[in-house]
């Protein structure tokens, strides 16, 4: 009896799963974005993956779970931690350390100021004066370069996007 029980605290994610699910979908519904497009923009997400997230059908594991959970704001102590410990967070936050990589941004912050540049169809000079910055400074975000602590909220602004989303692990 003792087994059972452990192993069904150990596969109590479904809360998780939905939260995940309904943050996705309204974070996605509010950008406009497709599934195939909030993908493109995810780090390590499929979009067969995302659609499995989205329907319930599976919580993320690993560091895809930490980024995923930072992006929409979850606060990851609030759910079982057995859950949580089973899905692997541990271990990649441990294999990240390991491995000493440089941290990783939520979401892909370069190519979502990159689309929003072409869209807007105003010059390098003009978008960047739109939002407030430098032309080099916004062509640095562009390029890969995340913004400092002071341009964050700006940024996140800008792109509707949480704080949490333009962090990093």
């Amino acid at each position: 009896m003792e087994k059972t029980k452990r192993l069904n605290l150990k596969r109590n994610d479904a809360q998780l799963k939905k939260d995940i699910a309904q943050g996705l979908h309204a974070l996605r519904a509010a950008n406009g974005w497709t599934r195939k497009e909030m993908a493109a923009l995810l780090f390590d997400v499929s979009e067969s993956s995302l659609h499995a997230y989205e329907t319930e059908a599976r919580a993320p594991k690993g560091l895809q779970l930490l980024r995923i959970a930072r992006l929409l704001g979850l606060n990851l102590s609030a759910y079982p931690a057995d859950a949580i410990r089973t899905s692997g967070v541990l271990c990649a936050q441990r294999a990240a350390r390991l491995a000493q990589k440089p941290p990783t941004p939520v979401i892909d912050v370069a190519r979502l100021i990159a689309t929003r540049h072409i869209q807007s169809g105003l010059s390098g000079k003009d978008f960047a004066a739109d939002w407030g910055v430098p032309t080099q400074t916004l062509r640095n975000w562009a390029d890969g370069k995340l913004p400092g602590a002071s341009n964050v909220a700006l940024v996140a602004g800008k792109l509707g996007l949480p704080l949490s989303a333009i962090s990093i692990i």
